[in-house]
């Protein structure tokens, strides 16, 4: 279970192998249940959204704070890294912000 918790997060975040031996030896050193898992990892997550360094998971272009692609022509720029490309691709509007509690950031 926790690797699959760690394996989404890896690729939301664009974790090397390296960083997720770093993130794992952070978890275990703070001796934290393994239900807290997933709550360290969101932890985590969000710093990785607060870095002013992002690079957009799709296009490679920057990423706002609010985890926002800057390119307007990238399907990140009206959504957030964290959902997914198939999802972007396969889902409607409102099957997607269902799914990820997000709304789209520019009307259609």
């Amino acid at each position: 279970m926790s690797y699959h918790i760690l394996s989404k997060y890896a690729e939301r975040c664009g974790w090397t192998e390296e960083v997720q031996v770093d993130v794992l030896c952070e978890y275990v050193s703070n001796q934290q249940s393994d239900d807290a898992f997933e709550d360290f990892l969101k932890v985590k997550y969000e710093e990785y959204l607060a870095d002013d360094n992002l690079l957009c998971r799709k296009c490679g272009s920057n990423v706002d704070t609010k985890g926002y692609c800057v390119d307007e022509t990238c399907p990140y720029s009206d959504w957030p890294q964290e959902v997914e490309l198939d999802d972007l691709y396969r889902n409607s509007r409102d099957v997607i912000e269902k799914k990820y509690g997000v709304k789209k950031r520019r009307e259609e």
